[in-house]
């Protein structure tokens, strides 16, 4: 068996606490929160695998959250489709992907070279279909009629490094 995390996302506690392997939950791919005692699944569970991704910053009360708006180019018979997830409480990665996981316990696996803007120059160029592309530049021109400062954040932005969840309580969205 690989090795066991030590931390986790407690739905209970609703924030990264330690936790604790007991045989029962284990064999069940959980982990029991040292804090509430819940058990936490730690096994990834892949919720979606986008073509394309990035990451919005947004603002929310006193404190930041960051989101995943992802996309897929359709084919012949079905349409591109987009999906925001509920906003990302953890970050792991590995050889040729990231691994977002969200509030509501969804976890995004994301290709290190899908970034959905990159640079061209001075010029920033969409990997999204037509479809998603316009719900994305339709989420940011809203926002900033409302006053709202949602960021798209850079390409370049070292994603294991986004959070720092052990100090910061994890909030619901």
């Amino acid at each position: 068996m690989s090795k066991l995390p030590k931390e986790l996302y407690c739905s209970g506690c609703e924030e990264v606490t330690p936790h604790v392997p007991k045989f029962s939950a284990v064999q069940e791919g959980n982990l029991v929160c040292d804090v509430c005692r819940q058990m936490n699944p730690f096994r990834r569970n892949i919720s979606e695998t986008p073509e394309h991704w990035v990451i919005l910053k947004l603002p929310y009360n006193d404190e930041t959250i960051y989101k995943v708006f992802a996309g897929w180019r359709g084919g012949y018979l079905d349409g591109d489709r987009w999906k925001m997830n509920s906003g990302i409480v953890k970050v792991e990665s590995d050889g040729d992907y990231y691994y977002f996981y969200g509030y509501s316990g969804s976890c995004y696996k994301c290709h290190k070279k899908g970034y959905g803007i990159v640079s061209d120059g001075d010029d920033k160029v969409s990997n999204f279909g037509s479809y998603a592309s316009g719900v994305l530049s339709n989420i940011l021109d809203k926002s900033k009629e409302q006053g709202i400062d949602v960021e798209l954040m850079d390409e370049k932005t070292n994603w294991n490094t986004l959070l720092d969840l052990s100090s910061k309580k994890a909030r619901r969205r």
